[in-house]
């Protein structure tokens, strides 16, 4: 963000947007690894920890809005060095151990592992699993590209899209509130099929251009088409997925699901908004109906067990001591 700040002239601003590309999107893998870690070890509900990012979000939106239009587009920069400072003192004060229980012996050594990707692909369920949460976040890029420009479009005041946006948050709000018990007693696949079929009828409706009260209600769907996604993906990836390959696996999700496939999707937005207008969210409406296809294939054959097993660590020898590499 420094860079981005100090930067003038395109070739300057790029190179300082792919540095911060580089290690911005690693931010979200990690931190969701940490956050399943709670889930599986100190019985944490993911949904009501999410919830205060959905939370952080409607109100740093507010706050950088009144500065923003106080001091003008200047403000923006520097209003991002800040809240990235904010979130280095965030990590810094996180405790290593989220249980809060001292270690009796130091953790075995997990890292990202080529291997670990290779073995969950191999992994019908896994990949049952990435179609479906894939299309049904995909399902939402339109939405994120051009959904403000199109209610333009549709004369609402930038006021009211404004409040449009928050109060899909806000239901998503709601949504992770609840979403610990709902997933307990439904399971990830259920969770993922209501997700995709809400997703669908949200889309499909979206593509006739209600009226404001119409799209005030499609929003709160917002809660079942993200919400539940996501928090099933969660839920999917804790209890599939032994914590000692969790980081590979919270890193092949959000490869696919939040970059390969959205990022496609994205950049097919363009011309499919261009040629189609409104009419664009139908096509979405169909990933979405092909992520709940997906949910229910996964439901048929995932009941619950791990779709890879934990690595297997060698014991050591007097020729091998001090290595910590576990291996395969």
């Amino acid at each position: 963000m420094l860079l981005l700040w100090a930067s003038s002239g395109f070739w300057q601003m790029l190179l300082a947007t792919l540095l911060l590309a580089f290690n911005w999107t690693t931010i979200m893998p990690l931190i969701e690894a940490v956050a399943v870690s709670g889930v599986r070890s100190a019985g944490l509900d993911y949904g009501r920890v999410r919830l205060w990012g959905s939370g952080s979000f409607i109100l740093a939106s507010f706050v950088c809005g009144l500065i923003i239009g106080q001091y003008g587009a200047a403000s923006v920069l520097p209003l991002l060095v800040a809240a990235t400072s904010l979130m280095i003192a965030g990590v810094y004060l996180l405790p290593r151990d989220v249980t809060g229980r001292a270690s009796p012996s130091p953790p075995a050594l997990r890292r990202i592992s080529l291997a670990d990707a290779a073995k969950l692909a191999h992994s019908p369920s896994f990949l049952l699993f990435l179609l479906a949460a894939s299309m049904i976040q995909a399902s939402h890029a339109l939405y994120y590209t051009f959904g403000t420009l199109h209610w333009r479009a549709q004369g609402f005041a930038d006021g009211t899209i404004g409040a449009l946006w928050a109060l899909g948050v806000l239901a998503e709000i709601g949504l992770f509130a609840v979403s610990g018990p709902i997933l307990a007693k439904w399971g990830a696949g259920r969770v993922l099929f209501a997700a995709g079929a809400a997703a669908a009828v949200r889309w499909g409706l979206m593509a006739f251009d209600p009226p404001l009260w119409a799209t005030a209600i499609l929003q709160c769907l917002h809660a079942m088409s993200f919400g539940a996604a996501h928090s099933a993906a969660i839920y999917f990836l804790s209890q599939a997925v032994p914590e000692d390959r969790g980081a590979t696996a919270q890193g092949l999700y959000a490869a696919v699901v939040a970059g390969l496939v959205l990022g496609s999707a994205t950049i097919a937005c363009g011309p499919l908004y261009r040629a189609l207008s409104g009419e664009a969210y139908a096509v979405m409406a169909l990933l979405a109906l092909v992520g709940a296809g997906s949910a229910v294939f996964l439901m048929r054959r995932w009941r619950g067990e791990r779709v890879v097993g934990p690595i297997q660590v060698q014991p050591q020898s007097a020729a091998g001591a001090g290595m910590t590499m576990p291996e395969l």
